[in-house]
């Protein structure tokens, strides 16, 4: 069972993704507050009483920014959900710099909310499509702007190694869908980590974001 803890100062608001969460079976939501100091104070007694937290960014009191950093000093095992009205890519930028594993706007509906929770529950970051395009957006316009030399000048065929990488297809099913042996499709993971001085799949995913070299 997933305990979800929920933070947003309207009362409406509060209820209704209590009410969608209701219908999911492996979901709970323990507790539910509209200050973020009552949740502090609530975790600071109960700590393994949160798996994932959904939170508010514009709340009297303790701000969902202020919220999220404090959280993620002190709980750095919790996984952390924006959910806003503001679609402001600067915004979402720094609340992944903060520690969110997934932004959702609040018109989403109940299916990306479920499948945002059990992404971040298995250690992935969660954008929906929107939120993706403003991002990759925001950085195509950064690379126009930046010394291109730097860009990491990837092959025909590693750059579609490297979509695949980014949706999530593991090794058999990239080789699967390029027509090509798992060795093949290991041997080009390397030379595109070599090629972006990176060491993992986060470090890649990010570079490729910063550079505009995935679709959004």
């Amino acid at each position: 069972m997933i305990r979800i803890g929920i933070v947003d100062d309207h009362i409406l608001t509060l209820k209704g993704i209590q009410q969608m969460l209701s219908d999911e079976e492996d979901l709970l939501v323990s507790v539910a507050f509209t200050d973020g100091h009552q949740l502090l104070n609530h975790l600071a007694l109960n700590p393994e009483s949160v798996d994932v937290l959904i939170l508010d960014l514009n709340m009297p009191n303790i701000n969902g920014v202020e919220l999220c950093k404090k959280v993620r000093a002190t709980y750095p095992d919790f996984k952390i959900i924006v959910l806003s009205m503001l679609d402001d890519v600067s915004l979402i930028e720094r609340m992944i710099k903060y520690g969110a594993n997934a932004y959702l706007l609040k018109n989403s509906m109940q299916d990306e909310l479920v499948e945002a929770i059990h992404s971040v529950i298995d250690g992935k970051q969660y954008f929906n499509q929107h939120i993706r395009r403003l991002i990759t957006f925001k950085s195509k316009k950064a690379v126009k702007s930046s010394d291109n030399t730097m860009r990491p000048k990837l092959s025909r065929r590693e750059l579609e190694v490297l979509q695949l990488i980014v949706k999530e297809y593991t090794t058999p099913q990239i080789a699967e869908e390029l027509f090509i042996s798992q060795g093949t499709v290991i041997t080009h993971r390397k030379h595109i980590l070599s090629k972006m001085g990176v060491s993992n799949i986060a470090g890649m995913v990010r570079v490729a974001m910063d550079w505009g070299l995935i679709d959004p």
